[in-house]
């Protein structure tokens, strides 16, 4: 949903694009439809869910946030790779209370294993992969595209997780998931679709109207009577060998 204001404020969506609007409801009805699955799976929605579930709601916006700000950043900063390196400072840096409070508020000791190592240098280069790619990919497909795609992969990792009970709970893939995951991909593919297939018709319609990137030359002052250009001597003109004037 940050996504697509986003997009609106930059123009790239209009209120007149009903057909890229409807992709878009598409994949937010795909979104109900798995929680739904998730609720006739045995999950039980408390009063505590919802709030678990309206904070999540607030990280999604957080992640559309920094990735708009790292976009700014990376302007700013001169690079790509400058943009991550603060992102990963403010993050680590944002983390620090939470632990502390983790540690000495919850009694949770620290534990170091070194045969965790290999798990902490994949989430680095994964999360590190995760800044760069939505610092650029966001300027060449729109923010919501790229959202929109990063949340299919999210669906279909976290349905193959679930189902072979990889975070310990197993979660059956049943039929109101597979029609989830069916309303997810074919939003995004149709919200896509549309987009891609206007980009060449708006550069076609640019190109026959004449307008184009370049800046049209401004033509030369007139010189008049009694104007100072009058009194200054014209330069010589010097006749090539095609005839045109040099």
């Amino acid at each position: 949903s940050t996504a697509l204001v986003f997009d609106f404020r930059k123009g790239d969506i209009q209120r007149s694009d009903s057909l890229r609007l409807a992709g878009f409801g598409a994949v937010l009805v795909g979104v109900v439809t798995d929680n739904i699955s998730a609720g006739s799976s045995g999950t039980k929605f408390s009063a505590v869910a919802f709030a678990l579930l309206g904070a999540t709601f607030a990280s999604g916006v957080g992640y559309a946030l920094q990735a708009k700000c790292n976009s700014r950043l990376a302007l700013d900063v001169g690079a790509t790779s400058r943009a991550i390196l603060i992102s990963a400072a403010v993050n680590v840096g944002a983390s620090l209370p939470m632990g502390a409070g983790v540690y000495w508020g919850l009694e949770v000791p620290l534990t170091l294993d070194l045969h965790d190592w290999p798990l902490w240098l994949w989430c680095g280069f994964q999360s590190a992969f995760y800044i760069c790619s939505l610092a650029i990919l966001p300027g060449k497909l729109g923010y919501t595209t790229s959202y929109l795609t990063l949340l299919v992969g999210k669906l279909i990792s976290s349905s193959l997780f679930d189902a072979l009970g990889v975070t310990g709970k197993v979660v059956r893939f049943d039929w109101l998931r597979a029609l989830s995951l069916l309303l997810v991909f074919v939003g995004t593919a149709f919200f896509s679709g549309v987009a891609s297939s206007r980009a060449p018709q708006q550069r076609s319609d640019g190109a026959h109207s004449g307008c184009t990137d370049e800046e049209v030359p401004t033509p030369p002052p007139e010189e008049s009577e009694g104007s100072p250009l009058a009194a200054l001597p014209s330069s010589p003109r010097i006749v090539g060998e095609a005839g045109g004037l040099d």
